[in-house]
């Protein structure tokens, strides 16, 4: 259990850590000509499907239908099911992107098949709304789905967290799931529980998962480096 013993120096990490991201959201507003945002919400734009995969010396490439009205372009980042690629070429009505074997081995994007479904999202840019909680693309962890319910009025997604990663999650936090941003509803022990709200739930892949599924899991970016901040500040 971390000790929050010094909450003056939490509290300056923590101020810290919202100055920087807001003078990153500054600077790419002057270069934002220049560079790309390769941030993301967690909003799903759209559901694309999977048109084809090649493989070649431990490289996947997946060949996704691009149903978003503007144009991608080569060396933009995209997010699908969550997890951060890099468009390395333009079809008619489709992109590709490449998936290299760290990749594969940390995320069930290597389980795609050829007509499945997954979501996309574009990066962060100053003329979208932080809709949902930052996140990197970078997953921690595939977790299989301990259950999925249909509720009155929403549905509940559960599934067990490693102990490594249980300090991460808290009441009413966030957790991104195969790049859905979703709050926390239930937390017990290891078991976490997450609200989907019936929008969501009709415009993500999360309509066709079922239990025992295998979904990409990032959590909170804040609250590692807060998780981090306290360790070392504990060891000191």
């Amino acid at each position: 259990m971390i000790n929050f013993f010094n909450y003056n120096k939490l509290a300056t990490f923590l101020w810290f850590l919202l100055a920087n991201f807001f003078l990153t959201l500054n600077i790419y507003r002057i270069f934002s000509n220049v560079y790309y945002f390769s941030m993301f919400t967690g909003i799903i734009e759209t559901i694309s499907k999977v048109r084809a995969i090649s493989s070649r010396s431990g490289l996947k490439t997946l060949e996704l239908q691009w149903p978003i009205v503007e144009k991608p372009q080569i060396g933009g980042s995209i997010a699908v099911n969550g997890v951060c690629l890099t468009i390395t070429s333009i079809k008619p009505g489709a992109i590709t992107a490449d998936i290299v074997r760290e990749t594969l081995n940390r995320t069930n994007l290597g389980e795609l098949r050829t007509g499945d479904p997954v979501n996309l999202e574009r990066p962060l840019t100053l003329q979208k709304e932080l809709g949902g909680h930052i996140i990197q693309g970078h997953i921690d962890e595939v977790l299989k789905i301990s259950f999925l319910r249909k509720l009155e009025g929403e549905h509940r997604l559960g599934f067990k967290i490693p102990d490594e990663y249980r300090d991460l999650v808290v009441p009413k936090g966030f957790i991104a799931v195969d790049g859905i941003s979703l709050t926390v509803a239930g937390l017990q022990g290891q078991d976490v529980e997450l609200a989907v709200i019936p929008h969501t739930f009709r415009n993500t892949i999360l309509q066709y998962k079922r239990t025992g599924q295998g979904v990409n899991i990032e959590f909170d970016i804040l609250g590692k480096y807060v998780n981090s901040y306290c360790r070392n500040t504990n060891k000191a």
